[in-house]
């Protein structure tokens, strides 16, 4: 019964991933479809991204700086704001505010700019369109769901072994 509960977790967990997966690479390619509009720089930062330490040492040594720019558009009679750079992601993350800083020239506060915005949403929109898909999820969920299903496969010949040693 322990090997079932295992092979069902990973199958449920892995067809999850998959699904998941397999709807970030569609959106990530469908965003190269989206509208071009015109749209204006209104402000532009450089952030801090150290999410993923916890000691002081940690945090020094994989500190990360991105442009995060606020830009707004309009469509028909409705004004539009945003943040989001690209599907997926905020700007490519530099190891120096300086790096951080060159990337962000481009965009300049009260400058004009493309921004794409999703047809069937017009409240969502990115400056960059291009593809950000990723396959790890895909890739990820696929491996959970074999490694399920072999242990499912082999349940009885797993509890055999785990029973004798």
């Amino acid at each position: 019964m322990f090997f079932k509960i295992i092979a069902f977790g990973l199958l449920g967990f892995g067809l999850f991933l998959t699904v998941f997966g397999v709807i970030f690479i569609k959106d990530g390619y469908a965003v190269r479809g989206w509208d071009e509009v015109r749209g204006e720089v209104i402000d532009v930062r450089i952030k801090i991204d150290n999410s993923l330490q916890d000691s002081h040492f940690g945090r020094e040594k994989s500190l990360r700086y991105y442009p995060e720019i606020k830009y707004r558009w309009n469509l028909g009679d409705k004004d539009y704001e945003s943040k989001r750079y690209r599907l997926g992601t905020t700007f490519e993350k530099f190891k120096t505010r300086e790096a951080a800083r060159e990337a962000a020239i481009l965009f300049v506060i009260d400058k004009a700019v493309a921004v794409y915005v999703d047809p069937s949403d017009p409240s969502s929109a990115v400056l960059d369109r291009r593809a950000n898909a990723t396959f790890i999820p895909l890739v990820i969920g696929l491996l959970f769901m074999t490694t399920g299903g072999l242990i499912y496969r082999f349940k009885d010949v797993l509890a055999d072994q785990a029973a004798q040693g």
